[in-house]
């Protein structure tokens, strides 16, 4: 196979166990597979990490996902964070029957984001006991409850009464803080949340999961994890900031391409719809990314490629799935070496490319969704490269 992303589920053990450390021990981890598992495969992670012990929650974008998590018979629970329409939900489970709709509810936490939200999922109580998180968003209000409406709403907590068809079993806020890496307004929207906590009464806080803390924060304000951590990007190696307390976490994915052909240039020559090359650059490669919306985000402003323990810049522009790699005075690369745009490499490594692409680890969910046209390959524990075919015939994924 010409082009392939490998996963390298040792690794992804290794962090696990890494970031788990960094959380206090009462505190359960639920583990973000949102967006296909960030790229790395939803069915083949989530049934890793399914039997991993330490894990105790899968957290999902969409209902669809959670909904695939349960086809696929994935034992934990799982947490939707997005907001669904309870409409939407509703034409789902009115297409399984009654023993598996009741299964369903059983496995599924939603997300309200405000109280007609609260109150929209009570239209799902004939299908089962419906449980939900309440998000709190007191910066803006928009992606989640607001003061008011979280006080307005506050009685829901305190009496749990069974007229109350809808079960309010945690809270969480995202603390979008974290990313800028600014640590005093980080601590202060925390402290924000922390007195609402606080507040609750012992037998309402007993009885609630609550967690602020996603990969940003997991190694951060440990004594603010509360109940659960969710962690998404730093388990699969993404979006370290490299700092002397986090942990050392490792990428468990990588984007290999091809070389494809070789070629000097001679002067004035048009080899791509850029035109003419610059004039230091003497041989290029041709190299194969395997899916033509690749490129487009991989050559972003400042591109390399790591062929033979090196870097090289691309050069050009792209053309369907393929690119031109400056490989001047490099006269050891050959036909069908192996070139990786993306992996555990100085210089390729996932947060090096977004440092020098045009584009924010938001707008990369858009890679993670083209990697997923790449055939997948997976290390297991005894470090054999395995389809992903193969991979699910295992059942556990190669993690002991």
């Amino acid at each position: 196979m010409l082009n392939k992303t490998i996963v390298d589920t040792r690794i992804l053990h290794e962090n696990i166990q890494k970031l788990k450390a960094t959380i206090p021990e009462n505190a359960k981890y639920a583990a973000v597979v949102k967006g296909d598992a960030y790229g790395h495969g939803l069915k083949l992670v989530t049934r890793i990490l399914d039997e991993e012990e330490c894990i105790d929650m899968f957290v999902v974008a969409s209902f669809r996902e959670a909904l695939y998590l349960y086809r696929e018979d994935i034992k934990k629970p799982t947490l939707l964070l997005g907001r669904e329409s309870a409409r939407v939900v509703e034409e789902e489970l009115r297409n399984l029957d009654e023993e598996k709709r009741r299964l369903l509810m059983e496995k599924i936490t939603f997300s309200a984001y405000s109280g007609s939200g609260l109150k929209d999922f009570e239209r799902l109580c004939k299908y089962g006991e419906v449980k939900v998180h309440l998000r709190l968003d007191f910066e803006s209000g928009l992606k989640g409850f607001d003061r008011d409406d979280f006080e307005a709403n506050r009685f829901r907590l305190e009496e749990d009464k069974e007229e109350y068809k809808v079960r309010i079993t945690g809270l969480y806020a995202h603390i979008y803080a974290a990313y800028s890496g600014d640590d005093d307004r980080t601590a202060r929207e925390i402290r924000g949340y922390e007195e609402v906590f606080d507040s609750l009464k012992e037998e309402v806080r007993d009885r609630l999961t609550i967690h602020l803390h996603s990969s940003a924060l997991c190694y951060r304000f440990p004594e603010n994890s509360f109940d659960m951590a969710r962690i998404g990007a730093l388990m699969y190696g993404i979006g370290r900031r490299r700092d002397e307390n986090e942990p050392d976490v490792k990428e468990v994915l990588s984007i290999i391409g091809t070389v494809l052909k070789i070629k000097e240039i001679e002067p004035d020559s048009t080899i791509d719809y850029s035109g003419k090359l610059p004039d230091s650059v003497k041989k290029v490669a041709l190299m194969s990314f395997g899916s033509w919306d690749l490129p487009f985000f991989l050559t972003a402003k400042d591109p390399v490629v790591e062929i033979r323990g090196r870097l090289f810049y691309i050069v050009g522009e792209p053309c369907m799935d393929t690119c031109l790699v400056d490989i001047t005075g490099a006269d050891d690369i050959c036909e069908f070496d192996r070139a990786q745009v993306i992996g555990d490499f100085p210089g390729i490594r996932f947060d090096d490319w977004v440092e020098r692409s045009s584009l924010d680890f938001g707008n990369c969910q858009t890679l993670f969704a083209g990697i997923g046209r790449i055939p997948k390959y997976y290390i297991d524990s005894e470090g054999n490269l395995k389809s992903a075919d193969d991979m699910a015939r295992d059942k556990v994924g190669g993690i002991a």
